[in-house]
């Protein structure tokens, strides 16, 4: 992502926390958006659920390239 590193296996947060210093440092403002859903598929037992949730509500997903 242009400059941003990945943290070591089994730390968590740390991207955000770049991310975070980042956008203050560069007058970039964090956006609250209460109609967005954002979840990872990736991720251990979170993938089962998130395909469930998927199957039952594919209305609410957009894919964009």
């Amino acid at each position: 992502m242009k400059g941003f590193t990945v943290a070591p296996e089994g730390m968590l947060g740390v991207e955000e926390r770049k991310l975070a210093i980042y956008c203050c440092k560069n007058g970039l403002t964090p956006m609250i958006s209460p109609r967005t859903l954002a979840g990872h598929f990736a991720y251990g037992d979170q993938f089962e659920g998130m395909l469930d949730y998927w199957q039952e509500n594919k209305e609410r997903f957009r894919i964009e390239n």
